[in-house]
């Protein structure tokens, strides 16, 4: 799974790795601990690419309430295509969600440890993820997004049993394609990125206005994980 993430590059830097050009003036405000029901940074393309911050877990046009989406700031890619709640934005409504790194805790450990995973090359990954319109009764319209999620690689699979699926430029220009609506092609991208896009370390306490930082001592070499 994806459940914690974090973003703090600045945004003409954001803007310009993903071509945005005149469509990146968001609020932006860098956040080192984005969690399911936060407003986090998304890339869609109509037209042209833009930015626009949703809310992170998928409320579905037909959902009751928008407490739905805290059970989905996930999508399995292996369910996408069938599940009710994402077919629909699978085929039409899919988006980047971008991140500087993402957080990780091993299940069934006492104590737990935390573990940070961030770009080996480069500063961001490319997220695929789904967005939708969603109207209160009251009227309140809502964007949401949610992350796929895939099988792990070698560097993840020490860790958990689930990782984001990360998208290299090619296959997040084909993601973005408004007019791709072929499901198997779509789930030709929804696969493990290779183990040497992540490097993995192991994180104590820091400061939460701050980048974690890798601590030589706790360095998880993802070569051998």
């Amino acid at each position: 799974m994806c459940g914690t993430f974090y973003v703090y590059s600045p945004i003409t830097k954001i803007a310009a790795y993903y071509q945005v050009g005149e469509k990146a003036k968001v609020d932006w405000t860098p956040d080192y601990n984005l969690r399911p029901g936060s407003d986090v940074l998304t890339v869609t393309a109509s037209e042209q690419r833009e930015l626009h911050y949703m809310r992170w877990g998928l409320i579905p046009a037909w959902a009751k309430a928008q407490a739905f989406g805290f059970k989905t700031f996930n999508a399995r890619a292996e369910t996408v295509a069938d599940k009710p709640t994402f077919r629909d934005a699978y085929l039409r409504r899919r988006c980047l969600i971008p991140a500087n790194g993402f957080y990780e805790w091993p299940k069934n450990e006492v104590p737990k440890r935390k573990f940070a995973i961030q770009p080996t090359r480069g500063e961001f990954f490319s997220f695929a993820g789904l967005w939708e319109r969603w109207q209160s009764p009251q009227g309140v319209a809502v964007q949401s997004c949610t992350i796929i999620t895939t099988t792990p690689n070698r560097a993840m699979a020490a860790i958990h049993d689930r990782m984001p699926v990360i998208l290299g430029e090619d296959k997040a220009q084909l993601w973005l394609d408004g007019e791709q609506r072929n499901p198997e092609a779509l789930a030709s991208l929804l696969v493990p990125c290779p183990d040497d896009w992540l490097t993995v370390f192991e994180v104590n306490h820091y400061k939460s206005a701050e980048a974690p930082a890798r601590d030589s001592k706790h360095w998880i070499d993802q070569r051998v994980c």
